[in-house]
């Protein structure tokens, strides 16, 4: 199995949420600094709501991380849209797409392919 990752290579990490999360996100950068020191973790402000997914991109992204997104956005069905179809569009080929949302077959989301 070949690697492309050597220890000396940065791994940076860009979460977006809420300013509700900033200071828990900040508290847990100087714990990753701490045990993993070529890892970098940047938070940024971003409401999926309201902002612009192509804003939040950073060009050189390989992996979309979703953590209970999808369900917090079940209620906002236009605006869950129009984020999505920016992050699409602005995401480099190739990108992979993760979510860690419980529950989803069972939820109204299952209809959302």
């Amino acid at each position: 199995q070949t690697s492309h990752y050597t220890p000396e290579q940065r791994i940076v990490f860009h979460v977006y949420d809420t300013a509700v999360w900033k200071q828990t996100c900040e508290h847990g950068q100087a714990l990753v600094q701490q045990f993993f020191p070529n890892c970098e973790l940047h938070y940024h402000v971003f409401d999926a709501t309201v902002d612009d997914a192509g804003s939040m991109i950073e060009p050189d992204c390989d992996i979309f991380l979703f953590a209970y997104f999808f369900v917090e956005m079940l209620k906002y069905e236009s605006q869950a849209q129009k984020f999505f179809n920016s992050l699409m569009a602005g995401a480099k080929p190739g990108a992979l797409f993760m979510s860690l949302d419980p529950g989803l077959e069972d939820s109204p989301s299952s209809k959302l392919t």
